[in-house]
């Protein structure tokens, strides 16, 4: 008798604590996915109001530079915020073909991202301007840090360095991960261009 009131004890015990690992594991992940959605809402209006703030900067000053730099800006952002629906809509799934390999969609978000950094860095002789946009805006593959725990490193001068470890961008930031943080990437994205072309207006004044 006392055996099996032992056995009966452990086993409840056991019960309890997988369902408070459980309770805890869904109150952390409750937490994770609120903080993402204040990102976005923050990033959001944050970017309504910078894109209010070049409004006005550029309807002062139309140096030709400035107009163009605006012009690509815009084009990239609407990319991004069509790319946007569809995460909502497929997730990151759409970066990839059945076979796994990186897809059509995938690919052209890499061009289209190429194409807007060489585009806007042209516009600047700034040497600081110029660098930044190429640690914000760069795609190109990231190094596993030496340093167990942390992050991959940026990689703005794609640089390959033997017997290291990398990352193809699109794996690292979207494959097999919650589409809340694709969606934050993505916004976290037009936060930093948005950023910068008013940054290129106060150069260029």
């Amino acid at each position: 008798m006392k055996s099996f009131n032992i056995i009966s004890y452990v086993t409840i015990f056991i019960i309890f604590s997988l369902f408070a690992c459980e309770s805890k594991h869904k109150e952390q992940k409750g937490e994770s996915l609120i903080g993402y959605m204040i990102i976005l809402k923050n990033n959001k209006d944050y970017c309504n109001l910078v894109e209010r703030d070049i409004e006005l900067n550029i309807k002062s000053n139309k140096e030709k530079n400035i107009v163009v730099y605006d012009s690509l800006t815009k084009i990239y952002l609407n990319y991004l915020r069509n790319l946007e629906s569809e995460l909502k809509q497929h997730g990151s799934k759409i970066f990839y073909s059945q076979n796994g390999k990186i897809s059509f969609k995938g690919k052209e978000f890499e061009n289209r991202t190429k194409e807007y950094l060489e585009s806007i860095t042209r516009l600047s002789d700034n040497v600081s301007f110029r660098r930044k946009a190429l640690v914000l805006i760069n795609m190109n593959d990231l190094k596993m840090s030496d340093k167990k725990g942390e992050v991959a490193e940026n990689n703005p001068d794609n640089l390959i360095v033997p017997d290291k470890i990398y990352f193809k961008y699109i794996d690292y930031y979207f494959k097999n991960l919650p589409n809340i943080q694709a969606l934050t990437h993505i916004s976290n994205r037009e936060k930093s261009i948005l950023e910068l072309e008013n940054e290129f207006i106060l150069i260029n004044k």
